[in-house]
Parts: C-alpha cells; sequence; structure tokens
C-alpha cells in the first residue's frame, strides 16, 4: 500500500519543490558573498597558501622545526582565515603582490609564525 502512494505522488510537487528552494540557494550565494573569504580572490589566495605549504611540507629544504608550525598553523586556523589575513597584510603592504606565489607564501607563513632558514646555532655541518 505503501508503495503505490509513493509511486502515485504527482510531479508537479517536486517541480514545485525545485521552484521553492530556488529562493533558498540565491539567499544563500547572497549569504556567502558577504563571508569573508569567500570574494574569488580570497579562494584563490587559499588556494595558493595551501599549494605553498603543501610544497614546502614535501621539500628537503624546509626544516623540520619549519614543517611543525606549518602543520600546527594549518591545524589551529581554517585557510579561509589565513586567506583573509595574508590579503590584509598584502593590501597594506605596495610592494606586495597578491598574484605572485611567492609574496603569498612569505606573507602566511609570517603570520603562521614559520621560522625562517638560519644558520645552526649548535654548529652543524654548515647546511649540508
Amino acid at each position: 500500500m505503501r508503495k503505490s502512494v509513493l509511486l502515485a505522488a504527482p510531479a508537479a510537487s517536486f517541480a514545485k519543490d525545485k521552484d521553492a528552494a530556488k529562493p533558498a540557494a540565491d539567499k544563500a550565494g547572497a549569504k556567502a558573498a558577504a563571508t569573508p573569504g569567500a570574494t574569488p580572490e580570497d579562494i584563490q589566495r587559499g588556494v595558493i597558501i595551501v599549494r605553498s605549504f603543501s610544497g614546502a611540507l614535501n621539500s628537503n629544504k624546509v626544516t623540520k622545526e619549519q614543517k611543525g608550525a606549518i602543520i600546527a598553523c594549518l591545524y589551529n586556523n581554517p585557510v579561509r582565515r589565513l586567506s583573509v589575513a595574508t590579503g590584509e597584510v598584502i593590501a597594506k603592504n605596495d610592494k606586495l603582490d597578491g598574484k605572485n606565489p611567492a609574496h603569498v607564501y612569505g606573507v602566511a607563513a609570517a603570520i603562521c609564525k614559520v621560522p625562517r632558514n638560519a644558520p645552526d646555532a649548535a654548529g652543524g655541518d654548515g647546511g649540508r
């Protein structure tokens, strides 16, 4: 008996449900656009941050301390927050280009307090 009720549901009700969902989707889109980090520039900057941090984590030239700082930063902060903060710093500095991956990585790494490459204080093997 139950199957016949489900199969007998008019197709017009499904079409009505689709039309009712469209304004809700439009409202959600407007809300997303007003959310910080939802602009195309912020999203693209977030992609650059994730790619550059991923490359740094896979690099042999990055120290364990730097990798640890990157992992901790990504674990504790959403990429959206990093992207917005990076964009704010780049907007305040005329020398930085928001489309240059090196600039975006440098600012994001500074925000995450990733230590810079420094000679070994314990007098190691000179970086070999």
